[in-house]
């Protein structure tokens, strides 16, 4: 990983946005040859962490290891604690710690709203602050420089990142003050309990046996939890890293758009996120079959629009001919009927065990409310930039994801009970619903309609 690392530590300090236009599309090109194209050992590691994940589900199930239906999977590679996409939630509840030890800083975090904490500490200090007030914008500011790539729906360039919108912190920072947070930045005490007790009986039940009469099932089962382990924890250290990378390409194309914008080609410099790469580099270099970017931009919104109001598309469709004169809404397949009759009852994959009853929360944008005091939140999906928001949840219910998704990896760390692959369920619940989980079941049931 470290053609990664020294890609963006070189580029971590430079100017895009005074930067000439040609310099930036040869920047792109240094990224996408030297990174983009040696993207082999995530895929690699993706390929491995589904392999043995799928092994270690195999034996618990063939030496009959699972007790009551349980999710003993899960609970050996929870609670590792160097889960890389934990980093940002631990640091940020050490910023909530210390505003916790000053009345007056909780008291203004509890009356400000997101964009006046934003004014007041993402900056340089002010003369007439307090000494604490001081040590809350470093903090907040070397938080920004740690992480600041980072945002909801980080993998879509379109969307800012923390540095450039940081709202985002200061409402996650909101909802730490007000609720209970772990002493330590430690992975949960109750995640490590069940991780030490599923391996407790794992060697009370193989020791002793044997394949073929000669190898140990405890060595060999032991070396797949182990190499799961490093597979689940290693990917998850590689999303950081690609995220880093996706953070260098935006600011890349936001500093060709400020171009674009101070020759009076485009209106803002996020428009550029409207056009293709070889639109925009055409266009720098001299070779575009377009030249009135502004129209085009304008009528890409238009469809943006239409698409965002539209329905999601089906998971499978199929297309004949030119692929944009079918009806892209009709599913390949009829919807499979609904194997519970009961309409209060929903299923999914289980990530992390444990029962909760309370109200949800429905997130499904960064435009959302982010408030959160302990209620289930319910998402469409997640990525890592979604995290900041676990620990102030009671639970989690996602509508996509699978056993080795984001949110689940992170979840199992946390101790936080989790289902992933509920279909439908930001449609069929909506904030204030109240639902009792099953996190080691993977189910859903409404109590209450709010």
């Amino acid at each position: 990983m470290k053609i990664y690392q020294d890609m963006f530590d070189k580029y971590q300090k430079y100017d895009f946005n005074s930067a000439q236009s040609h310099d930036l599309v040869n920047v792109y090109y240094e990224l996408e040859n030297g990174v983009l194209r040696n993207w082999k050992a995530p895929i690699v590691n993706d390929f491995m962490a589904m392999i043995f994940y799928g092994i270690l589900r195999m034996l618990i199930e063939k030496w009959g290891l699972n007790e009551d239906g349980g999710s003993l999977q899960n609970e050996l590679v929870a609670g590792q604690g160097d889960v890389e996409s934990t980093l940002p939630l631990k640091k940020l509840q050490q910023i909530a710690r210390f505003i916790k030890t000053d009345e007056a800083l909780v008291e203004l975090f509890k009356t400000s709203g997101e964009e006046k904490l934003a004014e007041m500490f993402v900056y340089a200090a002010r003369n007439n602050y307090s000494e604490n007030q001081k040590k809350l914008c470093l903090m907040i500011s070397d938080y920004l420089e740690e992480f600041g790539y980072r945002s909801m729906n980080e993998l879509k360039l379109e969307v800012p990142p923390l540095m450039d919108k940081p709202q985002f912190v200061f409402s996650i920072l909101k909802n730490y003050t007000v609720c209970t947070l772990p002493e330590t930045d430690g992975s949960s005490s109750h995640e490590k309990d069940l991780r030490e007790k599923a391996e407790k009986l794992v060697t009370e039940k193989l020791s002793g046996r044997r394949m073929f009469g000669i190898i140990s099932k405890l060595a060999v089962f032991n070396f797949i939890v182990n190499n799961t382990k490093r597979a689940v924890a290693f990917r998850e250290y590689q999303r950081f890293a690609r995220t880093k990378m996706f953070g260098l390409a935006r600011r890349i194309f936001v500093g060709i758009g400020h171009r674009l914008v101070d020759f009076k080609v485009i209106d803002h410099a996020d428009d550029v996120f409207y056009l293709t790469k070889d639109e925009i580099f055409s266009y720098v270099v001299g070779t575009a079959t377009i030249q009135n970017l502004r129209d085009l931009i304008a009528l890409r919104k238009k469809e943006y629009d239409a698409y965002e109001k539209g329905e999601d598309l089906p998971d499978r469709i199929e297309t004949f001919g030119p692929v944009y004169c079918n009806d892209l809404n009709v599913p390949a397949e009829a919807p499979a009927a609904e194997e519970n009759a009961d309409p209060d009852l929903m299923t999914g994959l289980s990530c992390c065990p444990g029962v909760v009853r309370g109200k949800v929360k429905v997130i499904l944008t960064p435009s959302d409310d982010m408030s959160l005091n302990g209620e289930i939140l319910v998402a469409g999906r997640t990525d890592p930039g979604w995290v900041p928001l676990y620990p102030s949840a009671s639970g989690l219910l996602i509508e996509r994801g699978s056993i080795l998704s984001h949110s689940a990896i992170v979840a199992r760390e946390l101790g936080l009970p989790a289902i992933v692959g509920i279909n439908n369920i930001t449609k069929k619940l909506k904030t204030g619903d109240e639902v009792e989980m099953d996190g080691a079941k993977g189910t859903v049931r409404i109590v209450n309609r709010a």
